[in-house]
């Protein structure tokens, strides 16, 4: 079943965003068991939803993709991540 994966990273910004997107690709080269990516920004940092079909494969596509990235490109901290077995998943506008 489908998790629900909801991140908060304090302190993050559009631009560190931007840069960790280009850098590890995952527009390009799609993450296995990624299934909807929502990105939002605010004034005391980031905030992503995400679908994937299982735990294990976002914290596969974080341990080996974005972590690196995100410590290549020197961003401090660490998301905070929750995750919430999804009931329904509806996307009439994609």
């Amino acid at each position: 079943m489908s998790v629900a994966v909801f991140i908060e990273w304090p302190g993050v910004t559009a631009e560190q965003y931007d840069l960790l997107r280009k850098l590890v690709g995952w527009e390009r080269e799609v993450a296995q068991g990624s299934i909807v990516h929502i990105a939002c920004s605010g004034s005391d940092g980031f905030r992503v939803v995400d679908v994937w079909e299982s735990e294990e494969a976002f914290e596969g596509f974080v341990e080996e993709r974005l972590m690196p990235g995100a410590q290549h490109l020197g961003m401090v901290g660490q998301p905070v991540v929750q995750y919430y077995r999804t009931h329904a998943l509806f996307a009439p506008g994609l």
